[in-house]
């Protein structure tokens, strides 16, 4: 998972859940393009409000985007939400 803004994933029982389902958690900001795996295949998910610049950010950085999915704006995720994230 990698998060981009200031208002990143916070709640340490979804940080935890990831760690469990193997999934790697970064802040997209902290990362240099040489960093980027460019062959691995993403799926961008989002709770913001304008989520086209959050997807153009991610294909601009070089991510190669096989899906993307939109939740609302300020969206807390739930463990499910995740869970089904992990399982695309």
């Amino acid at each position: 998972v990698i998060t981009i803004g200031s208002e990143s994933i916070q709640n340490p029982e979804i940080i935890q859940k990831m760690q469990w389902c193997g999934v790697e958690y970064f802040k997209a900001e902290n990362m240099m393009a040489s960093q980027i795996d460019k062959i691995s295949r993403y799926i961008a998910f989002c709770g913001i409000d304008n989520p086209d610049k959050f997807f153009e950010f991610m294909l601009k950085q070089g991510y190669y985007i096989i899906e993307k999915v939109t939740f609302p704006d300020h969206h807390n995720y739930t463990k499910i939400e995740l869970d089904q994230l992990v399982k695309r």
